[in-house]
């Protein structure tokens, strides 16, 4: 029974499509599903009902080409190798809205998520705050995937490469969120890679930080990759000891409508 593993803080082994609805409270359990199984977890509101990692693993680990929706819930301290939170390797499809992903760690790749190869994910109206990942991805590492970020607040992350976000050919949309707050040594806020395509609108980026000697990108940094901006405000992000105080390019294309750019530092 999920309710009764999720009480006592079990590991629970998903093999077989299933909905679970969780109350008001705090819960702990590590949950696996097998391939190909679509798992739905609702709760009764994020930081109402709170999902909790046990400080070893990520919260949710995802079966290749399973699909997992999430809603009204919170996940935090998760850790692990890749994907603190939610560790999604191959072929997944990730279904967030009105969630927050919290306070895990990666010791790797991807702080809250890792969204591997042929993967998928649409966030709405989710929170990421205040996620570390070692390497690459505070927040979210993205490989040879697509993901859709839409009224998506990513907040003081911090990894190496890629503060909230590091891809790598992946497709990103940010449609009206913020980014804002989140430190990396190169690309404080996104570092972006290998024809990874970004198209920021109607969005805020501010308070950015990259901090390396020679880091780029305090907001973002794209190497052989390309960045379309639309109605979007850049403010007050740095590169600390390089240059690109808001965007750094390298071998990459920008795109630029109807975007301000304010109060940006660089060496």
């Amino acid at each position: 029974d999920w309710s009764e593993a999720l009480a006592k803080g079990d590991a629970i082994a998903v093999a077989e499509d299933g909905t679970l609805t969780l109350c008001a409270g705090d819960f702990s359990a590590a949950l696996t599903t097998d391939e190909d199984v679509a798992l739905t977890l609702i709760g009764a509101g994020a930081g109402t009902s709170i999902l909790a990692g046990d400080g070893t693993n990520p919260v949710l680990t995802l079966g290749d080409a399973s699909t997992l929706t999430l809603t009204d819930l919170t996940l935090t301290g998760g850790a692990g190798v890749y994907g603190g939170a939610i560790y999604a390797d191959s072929e997944n499809a990730l279904l967030i809205s009105d969630a927050a992903l919290n306070d895990s760690n990666a010791s790797a790749f991807g702080g809250a998520i890792y969204l591997g190869d042929d993967g998928t994910a649409s966030l709405t109206n989710v929170t990421l705050q205040d996620n570390t990942a070692n390497t690459y991805g505070g927040a979210i590492y993205a490989e040879d995937s697509t993901l859709s970020m839409e009224a998506v607040t990513l907040s003081g992350n911090e990894s190496t490469y890629g503060g909230a976000l590091f891809s790598d050919e992946a497709t990103l949309e940010l449609t009206d969120a913020t980014l804002q707050d989140n430190t990396a040594s190169y690309g404080g806020g996104f570092y972006i890679k290998d024809d990874s395509a970004l198209r920021i609108t109607d969005s805020t980026l501010t308070g950015n930080l990259a901090q390396a000697s020679y880091g780029q990108g305090g907001a973002v940094y794209a190497e052989d990759s390309e960045i379309t901006l639309t109605g979007s405000i850049f403010s007050g992000n740095e590169s600390e000891q390089g240059s690109g105080g808001a965007i750094g390019l390298g071998g990459s294309t920008l795109q630029i409508t109807s975007t301000d750019f304010s109060d940006h530092y660089a060496l």
